[in-house]
């Protein structure tokens, strides 16, 4: 906590552990009572501190707690996403003001205009606060201001023709002083400011006075002392009019200046800054003599930037880096690196478009090159990227033309075990169990042998994934806890939630709410630490769970908030999807307008995506009353799934029979139900369910049996969906005094679950 106000301590954390302490601390408050935290001129701070804001937001959503931030429009320009995907968010645009607000805030900063002048420069200032500001300020720097404020045709036309001229009435040092902080940023330091200006620091102190008392400078203060620190620009827009006066070779050489200063303080901190500095010299003068040579300081520089950023969990912003290196990149081994560092940068970040053509360019490259290793280690990241964005056909193939490119060479080689592991991996998605277990195995002891844990460690998650759906139970879960382990020490966090994931995912069959708190936690992990493709993945798992076990709001507002965040096209159609079960469920008008919104699905998207939109439009059927097309669905939706999620539409499908009295159908769907290997407690207890209902159709005895069963199998588990269907079809099908009191409860389950689109099904 001392890090808040001794800021020299701070690389001795964890941004994580930072950022989890200062949460906790004004959580810790808020439990008392309700806390506002403000944050004035957001758009002068820096990346660290509205990364904060946002972690706080998330993590204190449920809190009595209010975070207002007041910014220019340049914050949109740090951040065009600001508040996207966070819940409770709200913004207000404050508009132009009118005459007599500009007359007002005159009449209090430059209280000696006459009326007429007053009426001139509100008219000028067109609403714009800042232009009266700014004319107070020009008044207070002499006669020439109050020469202009005399005439209405000496007046400046615009605010930035007014901040020009402000500037044009510097001295000479001062105005060069200016120039340099404008190539400095938006805060810098006093010694910074004198290395840019090749001034001495006592020299250049009076000229600071006097750009202090303009108000074009500010000093911010010091948390630990009061004490002034660093110096700011007092508006953003001073800084641009400045910067955009400098000419290019000048632009050029301060900000070489600029970055010969911060590489004299080896700080690793500041390489982004130093990176960004290089960068803007090289782009001042492209065509110039030394852009070579500083493009060759520049590029090593973006790409540590990136890596920094990396660490700082910011994937957008190394992004960024790389792509501005690659624009100065010439040498074709180089760019094949940064072009790995910017898929793997752009996968992070949710650009999955950027990730395939930077992969596709990098297969290209290195077979170009001559590197078949390198080509096949680069296919192995294309098919990972597949597998993330449920293209598991595309994956497999992909996989497969590399193996075989590599040829006998591959058992031995790091990229060869790599693509073995995405094998294992597309099988393990595309439900053949036993393939992804075997080539698990192969990867996994390759790996160790060559000494090749990240590769390893993957191949360990799919080895227990696959275990476990083969009924290894125990070794399966023993696998993914000890990848976990070894992902936890070694900071492997991508690995550690995709086993989170897989974890997740096989605890459904057996216990769908372990599943909602296990998928629901991994999605707040990746969400804070901006691992936005493993985020998507943990929020569609958790939100399919939530289903299930009624936490029907938690899962809209998550779906709301996923809604403005990058995704690959198969985890919109997966969101789209249970979306569009939860409107259903609510008796929402029109509620598969979510999946019509998508508009056509591209022809070579994945089987399993299409079931699962033929899986929700069969809820919509069911909750309006259509069995039978409710089956029909239901049924194609199996055809085309696998392992939970073909169960799943397997219990639907035999559901809607029952509802439509059709026992043939609902007896064919039981044996297939009975013929699947996916095993736990809410699948058997499904299973139970349905086979009273045959048993209620038939008019047999064991129905009664069988409904008491699977309903205190639903108590157990807590799980209000499977519990309200339940109590409603003992009710329909199995008639008798025993079932008054399950009558009440169904209507009480349903109006605490909001579920008007099973109103049919309870009242009937």
């Amino acid at each position: 906590m001392a890090v808040l106000i001794d800021p020299d301590h701070e690389g001795d954390f964890a941004r994580e552990e930072l950022f989890a302490a200062w949460g906790g601390l004004f959580e810790a408050q808020a439990e008392h009572r309700p806390v506002v935290m403000v944050v004035e001129d957001a758009q002068r701070a820096d990346p660290a501190l509205l990364d904060f804001v946002e972690y706080l937001v998330s993590a204190a959503y449920d809190r009595a707690m209010l975070v207002v931030t007041l910014s220019r429009p340049e914050l949109l320009e740090q951040r065009p996403a600001w508040g996207a995907g966070l819940r409770n968010f709200s913004s207000l645009h404050l508009g132009r003001l009118t005459g007599g607000d500009i007359t007002q805030l005159l009449a209090v900063l430059a209280p000696g205009l006459t009326k007429a002048v007053m009426a001139r420069v509100a008219r000028r200032a067109d609403g714009v606060p800042l232009y009266a500001v700014e004319i107070a300020r020009m008044l207070e720097g002499g006669n020439a201001g109050r020469r202009a404020a005399s005439s209405d045709d000496l007046l400046p036309t615009s605010l930035h023709a007014l901040i020009a001229a402000r500037i044009d009435g510097l001295g000479d040092v001062e105005r060069s002083l200016l120039m340099s902080a404008a190539v400095l940023g938006r805060r810098f330091t006093t010694a910074a400011l004198a290395a840019v200006g090749e001034v001495n620091p006592e020299d250049s102190g009076r000229s600071v006075e006097v750009l202090l008392r303009q108000e074009m400078l500010t000093r911010d203060r010091d948390v630990r002392t009061g004490a002034a620190g660093q110096l700011a620009f007092q508006e953003q827009l001073v800084r641009d009019v400045a910067y955009r006066t400098l000419a290019r070779a000048e632009r050029q050489r301060r900000h070489l200046r600029a970055a010969d200063y911060l590489e004299s303080l080896n700080d690793e901190e500041l390489v982004e800054v130093l990176g960004d500095h290089l960068l803007k010299a090289f782009q001042a003068d492209p065509a110039h003599p030394q852009a070579a040579a500083i493009a060759e300081r520049a590029r090593p520089a973006l790409v540590r930037a990136a890596r920094r950023a990396r660490a700082l969990h910011a994937p957008d912003r190394a992004l960024e880096h790389l792509n501005d290196a690659l624009i100065m990149v010439v040498d074709d081994g180089e760019r094949a690196a940064i072009l790995e560092d910017a898929a793997a940068a752009a996968q992070a970040a949710g650009s999955f478009d950027a990730a395939e053509r930077d992969l596709r360019s990098l297969v290209q490259l290195r077979t170009t090159l001559g590197d078949r290793a390198g080509a096949a280690r680069a296919s192995a990241r294309l098919a990972g990227l597949f597998l993330v964005t449920q293209r598991n056909d595309a994956a497999l193939g992909e996989v497969e033309v590399a193996l075989v490119g590599l040829g006998d060479a591959g058992s031995d080689d790091a990229a060869g075990v790599e693509l073995a592991g995405q094998l294992a991996r597309a099988h393990l998605t595309r439900g053949d169990m036993p393939k992804a277990a075997e080539w698990a195995e192969r990867a996994l002891d390759s790996a160790t042998r060559l000494d090749l844990p990240a590769v390893a460690t993957d191949a360990l998650i799919t080895r227990g994934a696959a275990r476990v759906q083969m009924g290894e139970e125990g070794a399966g879960l023993d696998d993914l806890n000890e990848a976990i382990a070894r992902c936890s020490a070694n900071g492997m966090l991508g690995q550690e939630l995709r086993a989170r994931n897989n974890v997740a995912w096989l605890l459904a069959p057996d216990d769908p709410r372990r599943t909602l708190d296990a998928a629901r936690d991994g999605y707040e992990v990746a969400r804070q630490k901006k691992v936005q493709d493993w985020a998507t993945q943990l929020a569609s798992v958790a939100v399919v769970a939530a289903i299930d076990t009624g936490e029907w709001d938690w899962a809209l507002a998550t779906i709301k908030d996923l809604q403005p965040a990058p995704m690959s096209q198969a985890h919109r159609i997966d969101i789209a999807a249970t979306h569009t079960i939860l409107r259903s469920l609510r008796g929402a008008p029109s509620p598969g307008r979510p999946l019509r919104e998508l508009g056509h699905l591209p022809a070579d998207l994945d089987p399993q995506v299409h079931a699962l939109t033929e899986y929700a439009q069969a809820w919509v059927a069911f909750s309006g009353g259509r069995y039978r097309a409710a089956t029909d669905l239901g049924r194609q939706a199996a055809e085309k799934a696998v392992g939970l999620n073909r169960h799943a539409a397997l219990v639907l499908a035999a559901r809607s029979a029952l509802w439509a009295r059709d026992a043939r159908s609902l007896a064919s769907l039981l044996a297939l139900l009975r013929a699947e290997s996916v095993s736990g407690r809410a699948t058997a207890f499904g299973l139970r369910t349905l086979e009273a209902g045959a048993a209620a159709l038939a008019g047999e005895a064991r129905a009664k049996a069988h409904y008491r069963g699977a309903i205190a199998g639903w108590e157990e588990l807590d799980l209000p969906l499977p519990l309200l269907l339940t109590l409603a079809e003992r009710k329909t099908f199995l008639r008798g005094a025993e079932t008054v009191g399950g009558n009440e409860r169904a209507a009480l389950l349903a109006e605490r679950l909001g579920a008007k689109g099973l109103k049919r099904l309870v009242g009937s």
